[in-house]
């Protein structure tokens, strides 16, 4: 992160960060000198106007464990103000209750270079069949 702040400060470029928790956003801070907040601070000033505006890269911590709709929030809040979204995490950590993956991201990102409208995050159908709690197989007898 050090270089990316380096190179960033050296282009005049605005940079900033979100993280799931303020304990992880002051974490964070401290160790990377990049100003954070958390994601639900990120989602107060898109509801209140300000956004993401005026922040030319939005470095999103832990991505992995962010809630589909509120990642979807930030990427769309994002598009609309040009903020470039690094999303920085390890996939193997346990997922958001919703299961933001980082392919997600990827497709989302693919499609908008594209000049395709992305498909919303939640949308995304679930890898594999349902899950049964009832006895799908032939009874033992």
């Amino acid at each position: 992160m050090d270089a990316c702040r380096i190179a960033w400060d050296a282009t005049g470029t605005t940079y900033a960060g979100a993280c799931l928790s303020a304990v992880g956003a002051q974490d964070l801070q401290e160790a990377s000198a990049i100003a954070l907040r958390t994601v639900a601070a990120w989602l107060q000033r898109i509801d209140s106007g300000e956004g993401l505006t005026g922040v030319g890269v939005l470095v999103v911590d832990e991505a992995t464990m962010t809630d589909d709709r509120s990642a979807a929030r930030l990427l769309t809040e994002a598009a609309r103000t040009g903020t470039q979204v690094i999303a920085i995490g390890d996939p193997l950590h346990l997922q958001a209750v919703d299961g933001l993956t980082l392919d997600h991201l990827d497709d989302v990102r693919h499609r908008m270079e594209s000049g395709q409208q992305p498909q919303r995050v939640w949308d995304v159908p679930a890898p594999g069949p349902p899950l049964s709690f009832g006895s799908t197989g032939p009874s033992s007898k």
